[in-house]
């Protein structure tokens, strides 16, 4: 009972109670004045009686309104407690309603129940005070929903609906909503309403349908006569296709009517017989009996039928097959039981068929194949004879029959053994044999030997190591040429992963540098089923160019169809490198040859120049004009003189008087000369080391190095500058030379020199030793470094430099170190590498072909390599990296930012990390750069193996 009801309740009474009154009132006032009169004459009792009417009155009313409103009170106590009962009934109905139950107002949830929550998947705090647009799947459906509800309730007070809600793990759901106002005269309190989940009965539904249009399709596609009969009277409810086939009788011929109207039963004792066996079991199998067809022919057919009930009336649904037809399947079903004993024995897989306890009951002609066994030797015998040990028989009767039915089949790997004794890698394969009745009756198991499949999987293994180890590039793409497969060495050439080129064209190399006529007649080769071979510049990730070799060939299936393609590649850039390098030796070999008998007939012409010149002075008085003008001849003769002197140090073909010398001293004794030389504005600073083996040079060609290279030096540097001179000792092994012409194995003495001006550009480092090329315009002559060049070359040594534009050059010039008169020839032989502890090492360097080479050497000596081409790659890659990364081995001079602050940004967050620099400057010019020359682990470039290896062990084994 509501409130409102006890409100309505409590007026009522009130109403009762005042109409009681009013008549007990108008009763009493004319009645008991006439009782009074009739009892009572005299004056004085008349008064006393009515003052006792009037108290009787005042009484009688007083316990009447007191027995009513007591009884009323207690009528009010009483409903009060069925109403806090109900309420306490409705809130467990509502709390504990198996469908979902909610109160809205405006479309916001005011109130749900448990089931409600577990429908959807919201919590209670996550709908109420909620809109309920958050269930629904999109707007369509919430705005459908509700203007249909306020169309329901303002026509009938009340509403249906069925939708789709949204849940909040992301499924739907169907719901039927009924919904009521909460008051019916005011709308705008809300509205209650339940949802019931029909979401399997929408599907069952469904189901139910997708089952009668299936069976509706089966019926009458049916090859077999079907027909539903009343089983009262025999009369045709429907009948399919086949029937009218089986007949000749028609829908139009038999619907409505009876079996004995269209007179379809020969003998109508067998349809007797139908209707009793029907009767008594509710069906009737293979019932043999002769049917009468619409022309009058008989024929012979077997009928199975069952009782079905439609619409509450028994009915016949029979199934009608021409024996003839039955005669013919027995047959085929003959021939194909001999067809499949003749598959049976002829598979070389052994299959056999066992009871429940795994004893052979039949098998076939295999199972000699695989284990050596004829099949009447096994029959009756469990099949653990045929496994390695009797464990392997137990797990695999559980692996492959003690699954459950619905689960997939798959092939379980074993060992079996022979009759020989022989074990044997096998597959197993089974499955659980149940008859009509589905009761298991016993297992079918199929055995297989897969010892070659073994030992290929074992050969594609090793080639597929092979592949993944070797140095050559290898890619595999399909047809339309998207890649499928990349061995590692892709990732090393490229700096793609695997991942990142799979199913991409391997277009994503090219650099621009073959025109689109090169790549059709690449595509067109291999596309006509050809092998291409021929060379690529291609561009890796970091926008590096190579040049790789490349043989493509297509991969052809069985009808000679094109599946894949094919490629081998080597990165051939370093050799091509060396080509340059060569031709470069030849270039300059030539020019020498050339400048060398230019300077020898020219120094003749000088000559006579020269001397004539000094005649005519003797014989000119120096007051004379002709004096001054003999002179200023003299002086361009004797310039050219030093030019051609030059050129034939260039061309080594300068008469020289080496010997024995101190390169330390020499230098010292040139600084005073160099100071002067340099100017004010350049710092000039001496590093020399001691203890240096001697040379054996010419005096004045070192005078010559010393003048053109510091010159040289003075000339890059604008305004202010330093330069550095500074000599130590290094060892060339054979690997080093290997890759860089023109070098040889020994002991060298180094004299560098290093300037912080502006650099080389690097189009102009091949060309920089060439007789004649200048960048200094009309203020050069060309001949310094090529002089310097020459000189290296005329006493078995040679020149390197390393640049960096906007930065400064080194230039050092190697000279044999001498012991006894002779080169000191290293003994590599005898330098054993010092090999990886285990250590992982991330090398940076943005020259890739430093890069390259110095990981080949790195990897040799066991070290695992993280490489990066810049600093921002070497720090994501430090970041990513999941294990410990021991030492770092950074250029000083890079894009982006210098090896000394990619160094500290790397110890942010790797603080046990050990730091070595390399550079081609030397270790105190690179100071310059942030590096302190002191406490440094510091590599010179170029560099050996050996000195890497002796350089990586020292910085890890430091103790800090």
């Amino acid at each position: 009972m509501s409130k409102a009801q006890i409100v309505s309740n409590y007026s009522k009474s009130a109403i009762k109670i005042a109409l009681y009154y009013l008549v007990f009132s108008a009763l009493w006032i004319p009645f008991s004045e006439q009782i009074i009169l009739f009892l009572f004459h005299d004056i004085q009792s008349l008064s006393r009686a009515s003052i006792y009417k009037g108290w009787f009155f005042v009484a009688t009313t007083a316990v009447a309104l007191f027995l009513v409103l007591n009884h009323n009170a207690k009528n009010s106590r009483r409903t009060e407690k069925l109403l806090k009962t109900s309420e306490a009934y409705l809130h467990g109905i509502f709390s504990t309603a198996p469908i979902g139950m909610a109160v809205m107002d405006g479309r916001i949830f005011r109130s749900v129940n448990v089931r409600f929550c577990s429908m959807t998947g919201y919590s209670r705090e996550e709908l109420l005070e909620k809109d309920s647009r958050m269930i629904y799947a999109n707007d369509e459906d919430y705005n459908f929903v509700g203007k249909e509800k306020a169309l329901q309730i303002c026509n009938s007070g009340a509403g249906t609906i069925e939708t789709r809600w949204q849940c909040k793990d992301g499924h739907s759901i169907n719901v039927l909503i009924n919904w009521r106002p909460i008051d019916p005269q005011d709308l705008e309190a809300g509205v209650t309403f339940t949802a019931l989940d029909i979401t399997e009965r929408t599907r069952d539904a469904e189901a139910l349908k997708e089952s009668e249009t299936k069976f509706a399709l089966a019926f009458d596609a049916s090859p077999d006569a079907v027909n539903i009969n009343r089983l009262e009277d025999g009369l045709y409810v429907e009948i399919n296709k086949s029937f009218t086939n089986l007949t000749g009788f028609t829908r139009e011929d038999v619907i409505g009517k009876t079996s004995a109207e269209i007179d379809i039963w020969h003998d109508p004792t067998d349809r007797d017989r139908l209707v009793k066996s029907l009767r008594s079991t509710g069906y009737s199998e293979n019932l043999e009996a002769k049917f009468r067809r619409k022309d009058g022919s008989l024929t012979t057919a077997l009928m199975s039928a069952r009782i079905i009930s439609l619409k509450n009336v028994p009915h016949i649904i029979s199934i009608t097959r021409d024996i003839g037809d039955l005669k013919r399947a027995e047959q085929e079903i003959l021939a194909q039981k001999k067809l499949f004993e003749t598959m049976f024995n002829a598979m070389t897989d052994a299959i056999v068929i066992t009871d429940t306890k795994r004893r052979i009951e039949l098998t076939n002609k295999g199972l000699e194949t695989t284990f050596g066994y004829k099949p009447e030797e096994m029959i009756g015998k469990t099949t653990e004879a045929l496994y390695d040990n009797p464990e392997e028989y137990r797990e695999a009767g559980r692996a492959v029959f003690d699954r459950d039915a619905s689960q997939p089949t798959s092939f379980y790997t074993t060992f079996y053994k022979n009759k020989s004794g022989r074990t044997f890698p096998g597959e197993a394969f089974g499955t659980k044999l149940y008859d009509n009745n589905n009761k298991w009756i016993g297992n079918l198991g199929v055995m297989r030997d897969i010892t070659k499949r073994k030992q290929n999987e074992a050969d594609l293994e090793r080639l597929k190591v092979a592949i993944e180890q070797t140095g050559e590039v290898v890619v595999i793409t399909d047809a339309e040429a998207r890649i499928h497969y990349t061995n590692p060495a892709f990732e090393r050439s490229t700096g793609y992963t695997h991942a990142e080129v799979l199913l991409k064209n391997p277009r994503i190399l090219k650099s621009g540098l073959q025109d689109a006529a090169y790549y059709k007649n690449l595509w067109d080769t291999i596309s006509s089923g050809q092998t291409w071979t021929g060379r690529l510049v291609n561009k890796s990730k970091n926008g590096s160019l190579y040049t790789e070799e490349a043989t493509i060939s297509p991969v052809l299936n069985a009808d000679g169809q094109i599946i894949n393609y094919v490629a081998i590649k080597r990165d051939i850039s370093a050799q091509l490198k060396l080509e340059e390098q060569y031709i470069q030796a030849q270039k300059m070999e030539s020019v020498g040859r050339l400048t060398g008998g230019v300077a020898h007939d020219f120094n003749n012409i000088l000559a006579i120049i020269i001397g004539y010149t000094e005649m005519a002075l003797d014989k000119v008085k120096p007051t004379e004009k002709l004096h001054s003008d003999l002179s200023k001849i003299y002086d361009a003769a004797m310039r050219s003189a030093d030019i051609v002197r030059q050129l034939l140090a260039f061309s080594r073909k300068q008469s020289i008087a080496p010997r024995m010398l101190d390169l330390n001293g020499k230098v010292e004794g040139l600084l005073k000369m160099l100071h002067r030389l340099m100017g004010e504005d350049i710092k000039l600073t001496w590093n020399p080391t001691a203890n240096l083996a001697p040379v054996l040079i010419d005096p004045s060609q070192v005078d010559q190095i010393m003048a053109n290279l510091c010159v040289n030096a003075r000339d890059a540097i604008d305004g202010v500058g330093k330069i550095t001179i500074e000599t130590n000792t290094v060892m060339i092994d054979q690997e080093y030379c290997d890759d860089n012409l023109g070098f040889l194995p020994g002991e060298y003495i180094v004299l560098s020199v290093s300037d912080n001006g502006c650099g080389i550009e690097k189009e102009n480092i091949d060309k920089i030793f060439e007789p004649f090329f200048t960048t200094k315009g009309m203020l050069g002559t060309g001949l310094g470094l090529s002089t310097v060049f020459g000189i290296a070359k005329q006493n078995n040594g040679f020149v390197n430099l390393y640049s960096e534009l906007n930065e400064g050059t080194t230039f050092k010039v190697y000279l044999p170190a001498q012991k006894d008169g002779a080169v000191k020839i290293a003994d590599t032989t005898l330098m054993d590498l010092e090999m990886s502890h285990g250590e992982t090492i991330l090398l940076v360097e943005d020259d890739k072909t430093i890069l390259d080479m110095s990981v080949s050497m790195l990897e040799k000596m066991n070290y695992d390599v993280l490489t990066a081409n810049t600093p921002t790659e070497a720090l994501r890659k430090a970041k990513e990296y999941a294990g410990k990364i021991d030492l770092l081995i950074t250029d000083v001079i890079m894009p982006e930012m210098n090896g000394k602050a990619l160094s500290l940004q790397l110890l942010d967050f790797l603080p046990d990390l050990k730091i070595m620099f390399m550079s081609g400057y030397t270790a105190n010019v690179i100071a310059q750069h942030g590096i302190p020359d002191k406490d440094i682990h510091f590599l010179q470039k170029p560099f050996s193996k050996r000195e890497l290896s002796k350089k990586i062990r020292e910085a890890l084994e430091i103790t800090v």
